[in-house]
C-alpha cells in the first residue's frame, strides 16, 4: 500500500476490515489526498465503504479507479 502523506495513524487501517478504533489522517497536505492498495490479482470490486473520523472531519468526495498495470 502506498498513500500521500500521514499526519496521524496508521494507513494500513484501511484495509485492516475493523471499525476503529485506528484512523487514517492527513493535515495541511494540498488535495488530493491518496492511497493505493495493490491486491496481488484481478479482483472483482462490487464496494467501499468509509467510515469517517467524526463530524469536524468529513470526506467530501472520492474516486475509485483500477489498473491491471499499476
Amino acid at each position: 500500500m502506498t498513500y500521500s502523506s500521514v499526519y496521524k495513524g496508521t494507513p494500513d487501517v484501511v484495509i485492516d476490515g475493523a471499525i476503529g478504533p485506528g484512523f487514517w489522517q492527513t493535515k495541511n497536505v494540498p488535495f488530493p489526498q491518496w492511497c493505493t492498495v495493490d491486491l496481488g490479482r484481478s479482483e472483482t470490486i462490487s464496494g467501499v465503504i468509509v467510515h469517517q473520523y467524526g463530524p469536524g472531519f468529513v470526506m467530501t468526495d472520492y474516486e475509485l479507479a483500477t489498473s491491471l498495470d499499476g
